[in-house]
Parts: structure tokens; C-alpha cells; sequence
């Protein structure tokens, strides 16, 4: 169970008037070793009484990921498929990125992965 289904749970017996104790117990008995700590369940608890009931993560400051843009993705595609050894240091130069972001795209949002030198798709097929 992920950290949000546990937090409907909690909300669940935050509305039914339970105690924090009473709820970490009833959660530790379905769930054990994976329930979240009484601490969290506090925490919880504090911010279903002070009114915020979402159980969704709040949004977080920071600068926001302005490079993972279509374009950059399709030159780093384009770029790979012309040559499968380049290296992602020169990816970056080219595309002027960080090298850290370069990763990003080619493992999360290209599916690849670098085997024996070369940059192939994560899933193998005829082509």
C-alpha cells in the first residue's frame, strides 16, 4: 500500500472519531511491518483537524524542470539514433543541458539504457 492509500485510511478513522492510538493499532493489525509510525499518523490527525483534508502530497518550491521539453527530448532521440555510442557528456554539450537531465531523458522519458557501449530500448523487439 502506497503513502496515500494510508492516508485515506487515516482520514477514514479521523472521521469516525477514532484516536491516533486507536488507528495506528487498527492499521498495524491489517497491515504490519508496512504501516506508517504513530508520528505520521500525528501528523495526519493535526492536519485533518486544522481543516486541510486532501490526502495528496502539498506542492513543494523549487525551480520547475524547464529543460525536459519536447524538443529536447526528440534532438536527444534524434541524436542517439544517428549514433548509439555517443556519449552523454557530449549530448549535453550539444543540446546544452545538464548531464543529469540527459539521464533523466534517456532513461525516463526514452526508455533506453546503455548496454555494451550503445544506447538500445529497455524492451527488445524484431526491429
Amino acid at each position: 500500500m502506497d503513502e496515500r492509500e494510508f492516508r485515506v485510511v487515516i482520514k477514514h478513522y479521523f472521521l469516525k472519531g477514532k484516536t491516533p492510538q486507536e488507528t495506528k493499532n487498527k492499521i498495524n493489525k491489517h497491515y504490519g511491518e508496512s504501516a506508517p509510525s504513530i508520528r505520521t499518523i500525528y501528523k495526519w490527525f493535526g492536519l485533518f483537524r486544522n481543516g486541510h483534508m486532501s490526502t495528496n502530497d502539498a506542492e513543494r518550491p523549487g525551480r520547475p524542470v524547464a529543460v525536459t521539453t519536447p524538443g529536447n527530448v526528440k534532438k536527444i532521440h534524434d541524436m542517439v539514433t544517428n549514433d548509439k555510442r555517443v556519449k552523454v557528456r557530449d549530448i549535453s554539450e550539444a543540446v546544452n543541458i545538464s548531464v543529469d537531465r540527459v539521464h533523466n531523458i534517456l532513461h525516463e522519458h526514452l526508455q533506453m539504457k546503455k548496454l555494451s557501449a550503445r544506447w538500445v530500448p529497455r524492451l527488445f523487439t524484431n526491429d
